[in-house]
């Protein structure tokens, strides 16, 4: 039992060493020009080209997935939630994480950002192949609504996806009093 007061009583020693040395400008930053120094672009490449080596292997993907779930178990993930809770509402932490966010933002990342959404926006949402764009019409032959949709906004719609489809393509005539039909 001692041994155990004893090795925590250590521990909260080093820590605070830790603590006390961190404070130190000088220090702190010989640490982090030793830091930076370790870690060239060129071992950032290396260290990034390994890690997608890795990954491609399947046994690889499973074995580390493995290992999460048994190292994350109940008490760990109801400990982690609670102290992201307790720091989210602490305001210095938010506002540490904003001017970190915004300093990470560079020009060039803002604009390959702003390229890569106006490239998937320019493409029109019913050539993606969950969604086809249907017309819904009341039997006057009055168009209700048109547009690219997929399953989950059909049901919120009021409409079963199955009758929907089955209406697209003839089998069924109408669904709830009204005609469906694919844009040709």
């Amino acid at each position: 039992m001692t041994d155990m007061w004893i090795n925590s009583d250590l521990i909260n020693k080093q820590s605070m060493e830790s603590t006390n040395k961190w404070q130190d400008s000088e220090y702190r930053e010989m640490t982090s020009k030793a830091i930076s120094n370790a870690w060239t672009d060129e071992r950032r490449r290396h260290q990034s080209t390994k890690s997608k080596e890795r990954w491609k292997c399947p046994l690889f993907r499973e074995k580390s997935k493995e290992s999460k779930k048994k190292s994350w178990t109940k008490e760990k993930r109801n400990k982690q939630s609670e102290l992201c809770r307790i720091r989210n509402q602490d305001h210095e932490f938010k506002m540490r994480t904003n001017e970190s966010k915004k300093k990470s933002w560079t020009d060039e990342r803002r604009q390959s950002h702003s390229d890569a959404i106006r490239k998937r926006q320019s493409v029109p949402n019913y050539i993606n192949k969950k969604w086809k764009y249907i017309i819904c019409e009341d039997l006057d032959g009055n168009i209700v609504w048109e547009g690219a949709i997929g399953k989950m906004a059909i049901i919120a719609k009021g409409f079963r996806p199955n009758s929907v489809y089955n209406c697209c393509r003839g089998e069924q005539k109408q669904h709830k009093g009204f005609t469906f039909r694919y844009k040709e």
